[in-house]
């Protein structure tokens, strides 16, 4: 793993701890902190990366539903936090698995969180594969690192390239009409 990648790792997961452990979860906060990483990951291309900004949004998406997974979930991003900085990456990694484990039993307990994770967890990986690509990194790399097909990624891609049209033509709009309020256009 590369030292920057380490770092950047390390703070993510310094902060969820955090976030985890503070009275009033924000479940967004950690949810826009998965994305820190995918910077990295479209750089370097690695699956660490990937994988903390997976865990990092399957948790927000677990604890938006039900806060009380926080408390189960803490402890684990503190050992991947100590590991990390201890610069254990194989224990590292091996409690990556545990937290997506973990993620996935807690889910399998609660009645209404069967397949939500299954599905939170497909959602993350094609959500942050979609910022990778938008970062330059091909469509073809960035699915066989998240261990998606292509056509999976791509969906998700053509829905958001629609969307951002649209904000266009919408911020395009707000602009003509800003500028006949001030008698500006020409």
């Amino acid at each position: 793993m590369r030292e920057n990648v380490r770092r950047d790792i390390l703070n993510i997961l310094k902060e969820a701890v955090s976030l985890l452990k503070s009275e009033n979860i924000d479940a967004s906060r950690l949810r826009e902190i998965s994305n820190h990483t995918i910077h990295d990951a479209s750089i370097f291309q690695d699956s660490d990366s990937i994988s903390n900004a997976v865990v990092v949004y399957a948790a927000s998406k677990m604890i938006e539903n039900d806060d009380s997974v926080a408390a189960k979930l803490a402890p684990l991003f503190e050992d991947a936090y100590r590991y990390l900085r201890q610069e254990d990456i194989y224990a590292y990694r091996k409690t990556v698995k545990r937290m997506l484990k973990t993620i996935k039993r807690l889910s399998e307990k609660e009645e209404g969180l069967k397949g939500f994770i299954n599905d939170t967890l497909t959602k993350a990986r094609i959500n942050k594969g979609g910022r990778i690509v938008y970062h330059g990194v091909s469509l073809a790399r960035t699915a066989k690192l998240l261990g998606l097909s292509r056509w999976e990624l791509m969906s998700y891609i053509g829905s958001k390239s629609e969307d951002e049209e649209e904000d266009a033509r919408e911020e395009k709009q707000r602009f003509e009409e800003s500028e006949d309020i001030f008698g500006l256009r020409r």
